[in-house]
């Protein structure tokens, strides 16, 4: 992480910018959360039937 700061009216601002490397950490983590969130979702809304197993 990157963090710029600067003085805007008398008062500090702090920015912050994720490197290369933070982006794709991010990324992965995302990717792994909505695979999370479709499972969640197959878990609480089964539908039964042969043609459910074929995805």
């Amino acid at each position: 992480m990157v963090t710029e700061a600067e003085v805007v009216n008398n008062r500090n601002r702090i920015y912050y910018k994720l490197t290369e490397k933070g982006n794709a950490s991010a990324m992965e983590r995302i990717k792994e959360l909505e695979e999370f969130v479709q499972t969640l979702k197959i878990l609480l809304n089964p539908q039964l039937g042969f043609e459910s197993c074929l995805g």
